[in-house]
Formats: C-alpha cells, sequence, structure tokens
C-alpha cells in the first residue's frame, strides 16, 4: 500500500509520535540518534551535524508502507544528497 501525505501533516504526525531521541555521547548535542515512529517502521536515523549548515544523516530501517511525502515548491540554498542501500538478508 502506498501513502500519500503533506510535507506539514508529515511533520506534525511525526512530531507526535516520535520518540524522545538519544545521544551517543552526552557531550556531544550535535550526534542524535532517533528511533522511527512504530506507524512508519522500523529502525532508526542519525545526525550529525559536522560543522554550521553541514548534516549528515544516516538511517537505518525498514518502512511499513510505501511513503510518499509531497513538498511544496519553495527557493532554498542548500543541496541534498540521497544514497539508498538495500539488501536481502538470508
Amino acid at each position: 500500500m502506498t501513502i500519500t501525505i503533506s510535507e506539514k501533516a508529515f511533520d506534525e504526525l511525526f512530531e507526535e509520535t516520535v520518540e524522545p531521541c538519544q545521544y551517543p555521547d552526552p557531550d556531544d548535542v550535535l550526534d542524535v540518534v532517533c528511533k522511527l515512529p512504530q506507524w512508519q517502521g522500523q529502525g532508526y536515523w542519525r545526525n550529525i551535524q559536522l560543522r554550521q549548515g553541514l548534516v549528515l544523516t544516516i538511517g537505518n530501517f525498514q518502512m511499513c508502507d510505501r511513503t510518499i511525502v509531497t513538498f511544496t515548491e519553495h527557493e532554498s540554498n542548500w543541496l541534498d544528497y540521497h544514497f539508498h542501500f538495500s539488501a536481502l538478508h538470508n
């Protein structure tokens, strides 16, 4: 099944259901690990702010359903790269 949701609705639902994030190093507030909300799937993502304006996000999760998030068009000064790796484990 595919779920289509707006960016605003997705963010609101996500904020209501996400568990409190954890800090692998309690002294480093720029390194955050958060569990995926149960409605969305299983796993986690980790955000590491490398420097001002440069964030590395690492995700290890499996989605419950295919999700399409619709974004509103707006100008931005940032560049976003996505790399998706997938493997089947026996």
